[in-house]
């Protein structure tokens, strides 16, 4: 009874599901039967229309199926060994055989007319530049292990053979990407004709419009084609174009042709369509699939993070992985979660008295800037089962970054492309400090009253400028270099601000600026003898004195931390620290925008003080050869800078300490970090090591404390998907959108693909109605690329075919 129960249980667990967004469909010879692709594997459906059969099962990635002349057989790219190599299957489906092996692959265009050959482009040599310059049209046998031969020695793309196979018709130019729609140029897809018997090329189309995909017509005499984003005939003895579609808003793409020249298929939007010569309006094929029921709601178990933020005493912290907020303590490791979206949070970061949070959260489909406090308040944050999320900006503009000012009284933020805001510290009194075409990185001085930011130009150069946090002085330009200065970072003891600067093409050295004339001036002997009478007048200060009654009870001392046997550091390249102005070797220093003034100190000013005068005089620059600084963290004393580093090609934690051993960089950590900061409560570097949250105390031999955990995360796979697409919209919309030059209503764009975004079986089906709605603004430079779940490996090495010269 057992086996009969199962029996009838199996096919309510099969469900018929419409096949939508197929790729690459091929007819039979007699155009009855259309493959296709579709996540990832191969698949036949009837030309009319219904229930679609599988034909392979595989984590790789399937594409280009061809039927052979015969109609028994299937010809199909797959990357099951590394490259798209060439394999064929009965057409039934069946054994699968390999019949290509070059490593670096092929893309199988169609048989040759005997059945003994496969029509392919080749990718060789440097095709990772520029493929449609690499790519050559081949033969390669399919009946034996053979060198492929060459059609001719030219790049050409989309490649057809005649029904005799003399005749070659196939695509130059045409570089653009197949869903960009209205392309007109000199780059436009061209149509050319090959005789092979003659060895004579002739141009057929050229005319700055976009001609691709070339199909023969029954007759030979003529071919089809895509022009104009719409299926047209062109006679060769005429010249004359015929349009046979009139899609307005959409593209035909993936076109297809049966070998006797009666069906033709192709792709419109997210469905295939038929048509027939002497049709007046195709058709749309409507393609179901008997698959298992794939739920919306998706469980993973979370292990890394994206970003992680350690409150002020290093005994919780705050991390974003899989785009929530949590919530951990540094023992038990047992993350809390405080958001549950969809969309995407992000920049959390802790309050400086620990008692709250700040993030982004794109919840509802605008990035906005939210805070989260304990239920809870008395208990600590591990422990609260509900947090009070509030909203702090309420607008339609888009927030990034938000940053706390030290004392914890006002909030900085980025907003729309990256104009710098300040508010207080729940987003009232929020006015706009910096005006920028592109987002800063910016830090607050100790107390407040400034901040220091990098930022681009017109001519994409970073500087480092300054300016009041309550915008009453303009911004001063301190770098003043017409190469790159970011990333910068001010010292806990408002003494000086250090960055990162690209001088020379292939390296990225620290920079730093003494604020204060007097600290510029200081030599190592004057510093020193300051230590002494620090430490004598401290001295002094603590001797005991006679008192009556018990002795005072000692100060509570923090139990010493675990930590690995201390391990010896490689030996580190000296760097050179110059002590002329590094603005000395610029070619040409930039004027500042702003007029360099001294900022005037006024009595009732409570500013921290800082002399402009001369101070690009006061700019030195920190070199260690063979390495790239990209991130900056300060002690808490000011007398170390933590640096993350590309150290002999491999991500590294260093130190320098300041200011008199500059020349002997410490490497703390071999491995690379992320969201590195410096806690004040015991002395220790936090940050990111592989996802992990991660704590090193600041000295030389001392070993990280990784703080592995497990979350529990569940969403809505459906919903994900279209908070993935309108996320991708928002930002076309805020950074490249312009309804001044002609493009599409943006608002009627996000409704034409979100729903299928949300429907699409993968994440490939998502990333394809991202592209489609990049198609749609007709500009250059524009791309998405996103890693599929079925990132497929074969094997942990696959062999590799080797290049002559």
């Amino acid at each position: 009874m057992k086996s009969l129960f199962l029996l009838f249980l199996i096919p309510a667990m099969v469900r018929a599901e419409p096949l939508r967004l197929v790729h690459d469909p091929a007819l039979s010879p007699d155009g009855q039967t259309v493959a296709f692709c579709w996540m990832g594997d191969l698949w036949t459906v009837p030309t009319q229309g219904g229930r679609a059969i599988r034909l392979t099962s595989h984590p790789a990635m399937e594409s280009n199926p061809a039927f052979s002349p015969n109609g028994k057989e299937i010809a199909f790219n797959s990357t099951r060994d590394g490259a798209k190599m060439a394999y064929v299957i009965p057409a039934a489906g069946g054994e699968v055989r390999q019949v290509s092996f070059h490593t670096d692959g092929c893309e199988i265009r169609e048989w040759t007319p005997d059945g003994r050959s496969l029509l392919v482009n080749l990718l060789r040599d440097y095709s990772w530049q520029r493929e449609s310059r690499s790519a050559r049209l081949a033969l390669m046998e399919v009946t034996q292990r053979a060198a492929e031969i060459p059609l001719f020695d030219d790049y050409a793309l989309a490649g057809t053979l005649s029904r005799d196979g003399s005749q070659v018709l196939f695509m130059r130019e045409g570089s653009e990407p197949w869903w960009r729609q209205g392309f007109k140029g000199s780059r436009a897809g061209q149509i050319w004709h090959f005789d092979r018997q003659k060895n004579a090329f002739r141009c057929l189309l050229s005319d700055e419009i976009e001609n691709r995909s070339p199909l023969w017509r029954a007759d030979q005499k003529g071919c089809y084609l895509v022009r104009q984003g719409n299926l047209w005939e062109y006679d060769f003895a005429s010249k004359r174009t015929t349009q046979h579609t009139h899609f307005q808003e959409d593209l035909v793409t993936f076109p297809a042709i049966s070998r006797d020249g009666r069906t033709l298929v192709f792709r419109v939007r997210f469905d295939l369509y038929r048509w027939h010569p002497g049709d007046a309006e195709p058709e749309k094929i409507l393609i179901e699939g008997a698959t298992e029921p794939d739920p919306d709601e998706v469980r993973v178990m979370l292990s890394k993070a994206t970003e992680v933020h350690f409150a002020p005493s290093g005994l919780e912290l705050a991390m974003v992985a899989g785009g929530d907020v949590w919530v951990m303590d540094a023992e038990l490791k047992e993350p809390r979660r405080v958001t549950a979206t969809e969309e995407e949070e992000s920049s959390v970061q802790f309050a400086p008295d620990g008692k709250s949070l700040v993030f982004i959260s794109e919840s509802g489909g605008q990035p906005d800037v939210w805070s989260a406090t304990r239920a809870e308040a008395d208990a600590p944050w591990w422990e609260n089962d509900r947090f009070i999320l509030k909203r702090l900006t309420q607008d339609v503009q888009t927030e990034t970054s938000p940053r706390f000012s030290p004392d914890g009284k006002k909030l900085a933020y980025l907003r729309e492309r990256g104009d710098l805001w300040i508010a207080d510290a729940d987003g009232g009194n929020a006015k706009r400090l910096v005006e920028s075409w592109n987002e800063p990185k910016f830090d607050f001085s100790p107390d407040g009253s400034w901040i220091v930011y990098s930022k681009e130009d017109e001519a994409f150069n970073d500087d480092i400028w300054l300016i009041p946090s309550d915008g009453s002085l303009p911004p001063h330009n301190l770098s003043q270099h017409p190469h790159d200065d970011s990333n910068p970072r001010w010292s806990p003891d408002g003494k000086r601000i250090a960055w990162t600067g690209r001088r020379d093409r292939d390296e990225v050295d620290i920079f730093y600026v003494n604020l204060s004339p007097n600290d510029d001036e200081q030599t190592a002997r004057e510093r020193t003898l300051a230590k002494a009478r620090s430490k004598f007048t401290t001295s002094k200060k603590e001797e005991p004195t006679p008192q009556k009654g018990a002795a005072p009870k000692p100060a509570s001392q923090p139990p010493p931390s675990k930590s690995a046997a201390p391990s010896t550091p490689p030996s580190d390249p000296k760097p050179n620290v110059e002590t002329k102005s590094a603005k000395s070797e610029a070619p040409a220093a930039k004027p500042a925008p702003t007029a360099e003034k001294p900022v005037e100190h006024v009595k009732k000013t409570s500013r921290m003080p800082i002399d402009l005068n001369g101070i690009h005089d006061r700019i030195h620059r920190v070199t260690v050869a063979g390495t790239s600084e990209y991130a900056l963290a300060w002690s808490p004393d000011s007398k170390k800078l933590a640096i993350h580093s590309s150290w002999n090609g491999r991500g590294s934690l260093r130190m320098l300490e300041w200011p008199d051993k500059l020349t002997s960089p410490t490497t703390l950590s071999t491995s690379s970090w992320t969201s590195v900061s410096w806690l004040k409560q015991g002395d220790q570097i936090t940050g990111l090591v592989d996802g992990k949250p991660a704590m090193l105390a600041g000295k030389s031999g001392s070993s990280p404390r990784v703080l592995g955990f497990s979350a529990a995360q569940d969403y809505s796979r459906s919903s994900q998907q279209r908070a993935l697409f309108e996320q991708c919209w928002r930002i076309m919309r805020d950074h490249y959108y312009d309804d001044r030059l002609g493009n599409r209503d943006w608002d009627a764009v996000r409704v034409k693909y979100s729903d299928m975004a949300a429907e699409a079986p993968d994440l490939d089906g998502v990333g394809e109605c991202v592209l489609l709605m990049l198609g749609e603004l007709n500009g250059s430079h524009l791309g998405f690329s996103w890693s599929a779940a079925r990132n497929w490996r074969a094997a942990p090495w696959n062999e590799e075919t080797g290049h002559l010269g």
